[in-house]
């Protein structure tokens, strides 16, 4: 078939900082004509769109919309109808796809490519495949597909579809987003893109749901459609406050809260496909591109970071609304304002996390949530939204609307630039009130270094020896006890603290000769070889306890535990791990390793394990290396270092990995395991002591 064209369509609202990149992008796979419908742009990129259609690359559709009037709907009509009455329009695909989609195709170079092997049909249906945030907190100015490489499983919850359709009034009524509407009886002829050539189901096209669907298809081995629907927090923060754009303006605000969010986070499979395939020639594209475009893309990117999001307040009449603050922990706040004041007043002390509850003076409106916007905070804190229990709690205890918050920040950020935002409904609309936060005095810095609790447990150590000799014993484990076992030594070294080591095996064999160490402090550990899946530690520090006058357990993580009269267990973690512990925390002793100058490295490199201790909840690449098997508690440390050292960022669930990295100053993508530890330490001794690190939980 001849004069093959393909229209590629998108409505969108203050997407700016995307459009080149998904221009850059799907013209690398042959479209022909791209239509950009907007509206009512704030963040700058009309000005773009202006530019990008006079220099005919689109064609730039802006529109002022009707009260109540959606913006996506009139514009799947608008278009259908124009190529449907256009005579030139034969032989014409049309695909409405959103700048979070990216069409990678596996085994072809081109759309043109890919509809011919089907022998054209009259749909061509593309399965989504969802990716989560892979960790990343906030925006940079990478292309999508570099950023976001952890995806959904390819065998779990990746149901709905886009679809190539033939432009052709006889078949169908309208060609929408997901697919066309046909014309009763038409029966065109739509398939999957798989090589199984699978027919779509009918009822699909007659208002099916195949979310709804547990037997519903989706095939990848031909292409797939990578759906990149929140990207980082703070993107998903600016898709939040530009709403639906199935649904009128400032209409559907509710429809993007954090549910949403944890809903499409999915960071169970490592997808390389898209950056390997598009990354270089999309980066080669965009530096080619002509300084007025990139010079206004730039002030777009400053636009969103800065000054996008600021809602009028016009949907609440602010004057008949008062908020009063109680009960807020390290954090002081204005009695009673009114919204338009525009002022919260915090004052952090040395309480990293900090809270409160918001009373609403109001009958008619209610609080939705809280949340917190600043680029650190972003990348450093994290939010709790009340629970329903909760919020009813305090509505009883304050007899009106109500809201408990909290968060977490290091207090040696500056919150110059912080904004707090609460959502308010009245039960039709939501309007999401915004506020500076105020600092009123130099807060306590949070140190960059760990020094203060090995200080409490060298003196604790030292308190407890007297003038008793001390006997360490290494936990027997893998290439991440090396570094514990080093990082011990060397704080043993610092602290002046004097030494025999012996090893696990040597003491409870034949050839140990008790009645010479009778009289020793007995220092153990520490691990991790305390949980369900490798519990062998409770039953060494049993015997130790019955050999030892006094035993020390170095920071440890306990999913189980025991209690011993003379037993002293240290605990890496602040909360779960921390109660079951003999009521001590200091951090993982790989943390007295020294921070590493490393420049150079490039690349990813996967360190994701595979024992009984992972998530079970992600499928590595092949390039992944579980390097923790490749040595043991005695091996040399460099080797472990070296190999990390070699690439730019690092994804992991293995702790000490993410600690070597962060002592190297890598980006690390730390995931969640099989239990509570990785998110626990990650808490205690990772987030804000170290700029590059970025919690994954699968």
């Amino acid at each position: 078939m001849s004069n093959i064209k393909f229209t590629l369509a998108t409505c969108i609202r203050n997407e700016g900082p995307y459009i080149l990149e998904w221009y850059l992008y799907y013209k690398e796979l042959g479209v022909d004509n791209f239509v950009v419908y907007s509206n009512d742009n704030t963040d700058g990129s009309d000005k773009l769109l202006s530019l990008m259609h006079s220099m005919k690359l689109i064609d730039w559709r802006p529109r002022t919309l009707a009260e109540g009037e959606s913006p996506q709907i009139t514009a799947y009509q608008d278009l259908s109808q124009e190529l449907f009455d256009n005579p030139e329009s034969e032989n014409h695909y049309l695909a409405w796809l959103d700048m979070d989609e990216f069409l990678v195709l596996h085994k072809h170079d081109s759309l043109h490519e890919l509809i011919k092997e089907f022998k054209y049909p009259d749909g061509l249906v593309l399965s989504w495949k969802h990716f989560g945030s892979s960790g990343i907190n906030c925006y940079s100015d990478a292309p999508t597909i570099d950023k976001f490489i952890l995806s959904s499983s390819s065998n779990n919850q990746n149901k709905l579809f886009k679809t190539i359709s033939r432009v052709d009034r006889s078949l169908y009524k309208s060609i929408n987003n997901h697919h066309p509407i046909p014309h009763k009886g038409s029966n065109p002829n739509i398939i999957y893109a798989t090589a199984k050539m699978v027919t779509f189901p009918d009822h699909y096209l007659n208002g099916g749901n195949p979310v709804r669907d547990d037997d519903a298809l989706f095939y990848y081995d031909v292409c797939q459609l990578n759906h990149y629907a929140i990207r980082s927090k703070q993107e998903f923060e600016w898709k939040r406050r530009r709403g639906n754009g199935r649904l009128a303006l400032n209409a559907d605000r509710k429809h993007f809260l954090d549910g949403y969010f944890y809903k499409h986070d999915s960071n169970e499979e490592v997808d390389y496909t898209a950056k390997e395939k598009y990354s270089q020639k999309l980066k080669e594209a965009f530096n080619s591109l002509p300084y007025e475009l990139l010079s206004v893309h730039n002030s777009i990117i400053e636009i969103l970071k800065y000054t996008y999001g600021k809602d009028s307040g016009d949907v609440i009449d602010q004057e008949k609304i008062k908020i009063k603050f109680h009960r807020a922990k390290g954090i002081s706040f204005t009695s009673k304002f009114s919204l338009d004041t525009n002022k919260i007043s915090l004052t952090p002390g040395r309480e990293v996390s900090v809270g409160g509850v918001f009373v609403l003076d109001s009958e008619d409106v209610k609080i939705e949530g809280v949340r917190i916007c600043n680029d650190d905070i972003l990348k450093h804190g994290v939010i709790d939204l009340p629970s329903p229990g909760m919020r009813n709690q305090y509505r009883s205890k304050f007899n009106s609307s109500s809201a408990r918050f909290s968060f977490q920040f290091c207090s040696h950020l500056d919150l110059s630039d912080t904004k707090l935002f609460i959502d308010l409904s009245n039960g039709d609309e939501v309007f999401c009130g915004e506020f500076k936060v105020i600092q009123n005095s130099q807060p306590v810095l949070k140190s960059f270094s760990h020094e203060l609790e090995f200080f409490k447990l060298a003196g604790f150590i030292k308190k407890i020896a007297s003038d008793k000799p001390v006997l360490y014993i290494a936990n027997k484990g893998n290439f991440g006890d090396a570094l514990i076992r080093q990082g011990a030594i060397a704080f043993f070294n610092k602290h002046h603290i004097e030494y025999k080591e012996l090893k696990k095996d040597y003491i409870f064999s034949d050839d140990f000769d008790y009645s010479k160490y009778k009289d020793y402090l007995c220092i153990y550990g520490g691990s991790g070889a305390w949980c369900a899946v490798t519990p062998g530690a409770k039953d060494i520090v049993n015997n130790l306890a019955s050999l030892f006058t006094e035993v020390i357990v170095l920071p440890s993580t306990y999913e189980i535990s025991g209690k011993w009269s003379n037993v002293h267990l240290w605990s890496r973690g602040n909360k779960e791990s921390f109660y079951k512990s003999s009521g001590h925390f200091c951090h993982d002793m790989a943390f007295s390793l020294p921070r590493l100058s490393c420049t150079g490295g490039s690349g990813d490199g996967f360190f994701y394990r595979n024992d009984k201790e992972a998530s079970g909840k992600m499928i590595h690449p092949l390039s992944n290396r579980d390097i923790s098997f490749e040595g043991n508690s005695y091996s040399e440390i460099s080797p472990f270092f070296d190999a990390i050292a070699k690439y730019e960022n690092i994804y992991t669930d293995r702790l000490h990995v993410a600690i070597a990295a962060c002592l190297l100053d890598k980006e690390v993508f730390l995931s969640s395991s099989s239990y509570f530890k990785i998110r626990e330490i990650y808490q205690s001794s990772l987030f804000g002591f170290f700029k590059n690190i970025n919690f994954v939980e699968v």
